[in-house]
C-alpha cells in the first residue's frame, strides 16, 4: 500500500515534525492539521499514522532511486512504513477494526478513537493534540449509554434499521456505533440474517412497513415495534430483557398485537394469548398449583406434545429459557421463563 502512495512536495512547514520519540526537521513536509482532522468522524489508517508522526502528507520518492529527496523525508517515510506494517498485522488479526471491511486497503477507514486506542496499546507516543479524542467515549459509545428503552419502545413507529439495532441491544442514537467498531455492520452475520428474516415478514404481509427507495437501497419505515418484536420473539430471536418485558406488558394488558384482529372485551386478552394461558393454567392446576421453581421446567416437561397441551418444547437455559407452543388455530410461538413466571403469579391471584 505505502509503496504506491505518491504526493507532490508540500509547502514549508510551520514547525518541525515530531515523530514517535524523535523530531523530523523537514523543510518540505508540513505538520499535521490537527484542528481539521480531529473534527473528522473517520480517518483512513494512513491518515492516523501521519497524525501520529505530526505530518500532513507522506513525502514522495524519486522513481530512479526509490528514496525520498532528503534524509529527513526518508526518515519520515520509513517511520510511516514501520507503523503501517504493524497496523496491517493488527488488521489481519482483528485487533484493529475498520469500517467497511469489504473495501480495498487504500481506503481503509477507522473511528479516530479506535485508532488512537490501538496506537496507545502498541506503545506509540500520542501527540498532545490527539488527547482530546476519548477512546472510551468514541470507540464504545453504547458501553455508557444503552438504548433509552422507555423512549424507543414507546414510539408508535420505527424504521427497520432502528428496530434491528435495538434487537441487538445497540443504541440507534449513537452515531459512531460500537457495533461498527466491534464487528462491522455490513459483515455482521446476525444483523444480515435478522434483516432478511424481517424483510420476509413484510413480504408475507405479517409485518406492515412503508417501502422506501433510498438511493438504490430499499429501506422500510413506519413499522410498529410491538408487531416487530412479537414476531422476533416467536421466531426465537435473542432479545434484551427490556424488550421481553415490553412485550409482556402489551400482551397481558393492552393487547395491541392480535393476529386475527379480535380482542376479548371482558379481559382485554387476545384470543391466542387467552388459549395459551388457559392451557398453562390447566397444567398448573393438574400439577397441584406448584411454585414457579417446581412448575418450570420439571412439571411442564411432562406435557410436551401431549393431547390438549399447547407445549411443544421446553428450553431450560440461556435467554431462550422458556417454552414453544402451538395452539388450536395453528399459531406457534415462544414464551420466556419470566413470562411464564408472571402467568403463574396471576394464576395464584385468581385461584
Amino acid at each position: 500500500m505505502a509503496d504506491n502512495y505518491k504526493v507532490s512536495k508540500a509547502p514549508k512547514p510551520i514547525t518541525p515534525l515530531k515523530g514517535i520519540g524523535q523530531t523530523y526537521k523537514s523543510k518540505t513536509i508540513p505538520r499535521a492539521d490537527y484542528e481539521t482532522w480531529c473534527k473528522h468522524d473517520l480517518w483512513t489508517i494512513e491518515r492516523g499514522i501521519l497524525l501520529l508522526l505530526n505530518a500532513e502528507q507522506l513525502p514522495s520518492r524519486e522513481t530512479s532511486t526509490g528514496h525520498c529527496t532528503s534524509d529527513d523525508e526518508q526518515q519520515l517515510y520509513e517511520a510511516f512504513l514501520k507503523i503501517w506494517r504493524v497496523a496491517e498485522s493488527s488488521l489481519q488479526a482483528g485487533t484493529l477494526n475498520k469500517i467497511g471491511k469489504e473495501l480495498p486497503s487504500p481506503i481503509n477507514q477507522v473511528l479516530p478513537a479506535v485508532f488512537v486506542s490501538w496506537a496507545q496499546s502498541k506503545g506509540y507516543q500520542i501527540p498532545a493534540e490527539l488527547n482530546a479524542i476519548s477512546p472510551v467515549a468514541q470507540a464504545h459509545p453504547s458501553a455508557n449509554g444503552q438504548p433509552d428503552w422507555s423512549d424507543w419502545l414507546s414510539r408508535n413507529h420505527l424504521d427497520l434499521h432502528e428496530l434491528l439495532l435495538l434487537s441487538l441491544e445497540e443504541n440507534p442514537d449513537d452515531k459512531d456505533l460500537s457495533f461498527f467498531d466491534s464487528i462491522g455492520l455490513n459483515d455482521d452475520e446476525t444483523y444480515n440474517k435478522r434483516r432478511n428474516e424481517a424483510t420476509s415478514w413484510i413480504k408475507a404481509g405479517l409485518l406492515q412497513g412503508r417501502r422506501v427507495n433510498n438511493v438504490g437501497s430499499i429501506e422500510y419505515e413506519q413499522i410498529n415495534p410491538v408487531t416487530f418484536f412479537t414476531l422476533a420473539e416467536s421466531n426465537k430471536w435473542d432479545l434484551a430483557q427490556e424488550i421481553i418485558d415490553f412485550l409482556h406488558e402489551h400482551q397481558s394488558s393492552k393487547a395491541e398485537v392480535v393476529e386475527d384482529g379480535c380482542v376479548d372485551s371482558e379481559n382485554k386478552t387476545p384470543p391466542n394469548e387467552k388459549e395459551l394461558k388457559q392451557g398453562l393454567r390447566d397444567i398448573w392446576v393438574k400439577e397441584g398449583r406448584p411454585e414457579m421453581k417446581l412448575f418450570f421446567p420439571d412439571k411442564i416437561k411432562k406435557y410436551i406434545n401431549k393431547p390438549g397441551s399447547p407445549i411443544t418444547a421446553v428450553y431450560t437455559s440461556g435467554k431462550d429459557a422458556g417454552i414453544s407452543f402451538k395452539l388450536s388455530t395453528g399459531t406457534t410461538g415462544h414464551r420466556t421463563k419470566k413470562t411464564i413466571s408472571n402467568y403463574v403469579t396471576n394464576f395464584k391471584k385468581t385461584s
